[in-house]
């Protein structure tokens, strides 16, 4: 026994070290407790500027800011960057930076063309030995096109001329020519290029080119004009193409920028490409999105997909109408640029072109654009036209999601709650007339919303939406039928004659000498104008006064629990009467001989007695209305001798 127990206690002491070996382990591998896990570069490098494909060394031009990114291992205090300029024999120190989780971008601007030794030291906060890394660039001397020179000499002269560079010759005499007519009318002619595609059948596709720049705007290439530049230069973008975004969140045109997209006249429109930065500069204050050529119609603003907001919110800050601020963004991000354009009101082919410009004015990169044919027809499915997404009824009283959201019934009292979501749509209102004519309006500027109301009319309410873009409103309706409480909503009154009036304590039954005794003058009331039928169903009923004794009694032959009682009430007779149709929800009727019919001409009120039950059945293209049936009026037959002698007796037909 004392061995079994050392043994049970050296298990249970391996078992624990295990247990804490596990944890450890374990918290190390997930990064809990003690040092957190490494997060940052694994090798050290330089990660840009990049060779262009094919080239072995990298090229930049001469005074455009090169943008150099880097990437450090473990615990780096700064980096320093060092450059050995051509017939130089020491390198000399530019700046120095610390890096974040492991990166660091450093700028730095050469003056002149040449061989530059580009070397990064990475300082340590330990006693380690710097570490080098090396790079070298070779600086041109403005190879390919120097874009300032170009806008330079277009704004000096009418005629374009070749640029000083012998690399690129460039001379684009039709937009020249197009530039001198947009001198003298800011609308040139549209020139219409017919092609021919084949797909399944042969299919006619009209492409419209760009217009010519503005007036005073200095002529460039179109996109499919621009040259490939080679090494890198300050300021250049590519086209990347139409941008799209989710439909069920905002409209956006997609097609071409030169065929032309069906929108109504006089309405705003979304148009948005992604334009990339693949220069070496900086895109920032002072860079801008400006209008080209055709029509500016509006504005919009620039943002770059790295940061790109939710949908559909407006972006930076609106200078004027031919301009857009471009955000800061680097080299490599791609920007997203919106223009919200107002379509113009006159029909026919309308453009408008943006181009991007540096600070200094002088516009870069591709053309891009966007071509619309004006319709006034407002239509659902043509840009302008305001899209409603959603417009019903989400709950009415204790409802929720009603079986038919468009059409609803709600009891007088209860409240319903619309919800919506609208885009496209630059104002949107709520309107709701109840049966009097009287109208609510409500308007809010939430495109997607709920909002809550409470009849006070009975009848049907018509809400409609309409939803406004420009010139172009869209309308969307739904229904609400208010009705009467669940025991007011098919009504049945008599009035009888006062003659021969006996006690009642119903609330729909009255009196009236102006009845004739016999005769029952009923009025109903059907909330549902709809209802085209109505019956009344008059039914009498009979009950006698006799001795009841208990069996007990009656075996032994004994009396004394033996007591006058009413038998049940037992159907004596019925008649079925139509007395309305269609276009007879609230009506009334005097029917003759009904009592004489129902009531026996005499009896012992003190053996037995008769009552007439009345209830009103409505019916609705042949099928049961709803509610299908009235409340049920009863009253007793008159006494004996009270009715008419001449008409007195069974077998009188009532006359409705």
């Amino acid at each position: 026994m004392k061995n079994f127990a050392r043994l049970r206690l050296i298990l249970m002491v391996v078992c624990v070290a295990l247990l804490v070996m596990l944890l450890t382990s374990g918290c190390n591998v997930l990064g809990i407790g003690g040092q957190p896990a490494v997060v940052g570069p694994t090798t050290p490098a330089i990660l840009a500027p990049e060779p262009a494909p094919g080239e072995t060394i990298v090229k930049m031009l001469v005074r455009s800011p090169v943008q150099i990114q880097s990437a450090h291992t473990g615990a780096a205090s700064s980096v320093e960057l060092w450059v050995q300029a051509p017939g130089q024999n020491t390198p000399k120190l530019i700046r120095s930076d610390v890096p974040i989780n492991g990166y660091v971008t450093q700028e730095w601007v050469p003056q002149q063309p040449g061989d530059y030794v580009i070397t990064l030291k990475t300082l340590h906060p330990d006693d380690q030995p710097p570490t080098e890394m090396n790079q070298t660039i070779r600086v041109l001397d403005n190879v390919g096109v120097n874009l300032a020179s170009v806008a330079a000499v277009a704004a000096a002269t009418t005629q374009p001329q070749p640029t000083s560079s012998p690399a690129v010759e460039f001379a684009p005499p039709t937009v020249t020519v197009q530039a001198q007519a947009a001198q003298a009318a800011p609308e040139a002619q549209i020139a219409v290029v017919r092609e021919e595609v084949q797909a399944t059948a042969t299919t006619e596709v009209l492409h419209y080119p760009p217009p010519p720049p503005a007036p005073g705007v200095p002529p460039g290439p179109t996109q499919a004009q621009l040259p490939d530049f080679g090494p890198p230069v300050c300021d250049a973008a590519k086209y990347v193409g139409v941008y799209s975004a989710d439909t069920s969140l905002r409209v956006m045109v997609t097609e071409d920028d030169d065929v032309p997209a069906l929108a109504v006249g006089g309405t705003l429109v979304h148009r948005a490409w992604r334009v990339q930065n693949i220069g070496t500069c900086t895109w920032g204050p002072g860079y801008e999105v400006a209008f080209y050529g055709g029509r500016a119609m509006g504005s919009g603003g620039v943002a770059f997909e790295a940061i790109f907001p939710s949908e559909p919110g407006r972006r930076n800050v609106l200078v004027d109408t031919n301009r857009l601020i471009v955000p800061k963004g680097f080299p490599n991000q791609v920007a997203v640029v919106e223009v919200v354009l107002e379509t113009p009101v006159t029909p026919g082919i309308h453009q408008s072109y943006w181009r991007m410009r540096n600070p200094q004015g002088v516009f870069f990169g591709p053309i891009f654009g966007v071509t619309f044919e004006t319709v006034r027809d407002c239509k659902p499915g043509i840009y302008g036209a305001p899209v409603i997404n959603k417009f019903d009824i989400l709950g009415v009283g204790n409802v929720y999601r009603p079986t038919n959201p468009v059409n609803v019934q709600a009891t007088y009292g209860d409240s319903f709650t619309l919800e919506w979501n609208i885009i496209n749509a630059t104002n949107f209102d709520i309107v709701m007339e109840d049966p009097t004519g009287n109208i609510q309006s409500t308007s809010t500027p939430d495109q997607s919303g709920r909002a809550t109301f409470t009849p006070k009319t009975l009848g049907r309410h018509t809400i409609t939406l309409y939803a406004d873009n420009g010139s172009c409103t869209v309308t969307a309706q739904v229904f609400v039928d208010v009705v009467p409480p669940a025991g007011d909503q098919f009504q049945l009154n008599l009035i009888l004659s006062g003659a021969a009036s006996t006690a009642s304590t119903s609330s729909h039954i009255a009196y009236s000498t102006a009845v004739a005794p016999g005769n029952v003058h009923i009025e109903w009331h059907h909330y549902d104008p709809n209802t085209d039928q109505f019956i009344l169903q008059a039914e009498s009923y009979r009950r006698s006064y006799y001795e009841y004794c208990p069996l007990f009694d009656s075996i032994f032959g004994w009396k004394g629990y033996c007591y006058m009682t009413w038998s049940d009430w037992q159907q004596v007779d019925k008649v079925d009467l139509n007395v309305g149709g269609q276009g007879d929800a609230q009506g009334a009727a005097t029917i003759t001989n009904l009592e004489s019919r129902l009531c026996p001409s005499s009896y012992d009120p003190t053996k037995e007695e008769y009552e007439v039950r009345y209830v009103m059945l409505a019916n609705e293209n042949g099928r049961p209305a709803n509610p299908p049936q009235s409340n049920t009026v009863s009253e007793q037959c008159p006494p004996s001798g009270s009715l008419p002698t001449e008409i007195q007796g069974p077998g009188s037909t009532p006359t409705p």
